[in-house]
């Protein structure tokens, strides 16, 4: 069972990532976010800490597409997505990233990070989720 979450409830977790981690966002240059899910994270987070947001894509193919890879160039960026599930997505689009932006450094958030589906690698910043949750863009996917 999937929990479900408000749109209230993503605006107040990102706040909480943001307080949380604070200094260590100090140091981003620019928020790109997943499109579909991430990007509504993204903006408020990028909103809150004050710095640009550009957007990444992922097709069916599994093909990454990304806005503006230029203005990424030796900057320290922090990608967002609203889940981290089996990681395969974040691990992607952070390859696509370091390939095709160069970008100077990568730091990962998701708001959350589910627990019991086993991964090899976990987002830097993130709440821990015992079960999977479903945001308000997802509601009628479910």
């Amino acid at each position: 069972m999937n929990k479900f979450v408000s749109i209230q409830s993503v605006q107040t977790k990102c706040h909480q990532l943001v307080k949380k981690h604070e200094q260590d966002l100090k140091q981003i240059d620019f928020v790109v976010g997943m499109s579909r899910g991430g990007l509504i994270p993204a903006a408020l987070i990028a909103t809150e800490i004050n710095k640009p947001l550009v957007s990444i894509y992922i097709n069916k193919k599994d093909e990454y597409f990304l806005d503006r890879s230029e203005w990424l160039k030796d900057k320290n960026i922090l990608f967002v997505d609203d889940v981290c599930r089996s990681g395969v997505t974040m691990f992607g689009a952070v390859l696509y990233l370091k390939s095709h932006a160069n970008t100077k450094e990568i730091k990962v958030l998701t708001m959350f990070d589910i627990e019991s589906i086993q991964k090899t690698t976990h987002p830097h910043f993130t709440h821990k989720s015992k079960e999977d949750v479903c945001f308000p863009w997802d509601y009628d996917r479910k």
